[in-house]
């Protein structure tokens, strides 16, 4: 099965070809952190390889990145991908798929209680 990568750039320079990705924080990076890096480089990517930069701001400071090493995060998401389908073709039945993970409930994606709720539901803990 194939899973499709979807995204949204935020600034698009054509005349400069480059992309420049804003990202909020309430802490300023010392660095683009490896999610950000792996989207960056998809997007560079379906740009014809264009520049990709992060502009991280919080509400006293900010800072711009430029992504160097996108091939080495396109690798990583090409193996990543792979075993996510691999993954995809134990079953079809989703409810035996989200048997065979643990969720980790300390990340930000679960702080909604109905997320959390769902989680519940789904995977019985």
């Amino acid at each position: 099965m194939r899973v499709p990568a979807i995204g949204y750039t935020d600034f698009v320079f054509h005349a400069h070809g480059m992309i420049v990705d804003l990202k909020t924080s309430s802490t300023l990076p010392s660095a683009i952190k490896v999610s950000h890096a792996r989207q960056g480089a998809v997007y560079a990517r379906a740009f014809s390889n264009y520049a990709m930069r992060f502009a991280y701001v919080t509400p006293k400071k900010s800072a711009v990145y430029e992504l160097e090493n996108a091939a080495d995060h396109l690798a990583a998401l090409a193996n990543i991908a792979q075993r996510l389908e691999r993954f995809l073709r134990i079953s079809a039945d989703p409810h035996e798929l989200a048997g065979l993970v643990c969720p980790d409930y300390e990340s930000f994606y679960w702080s909604s209680p109905v997320a959390r709720a769902n989680g519940l539901k789904t995977f019985g803990f």
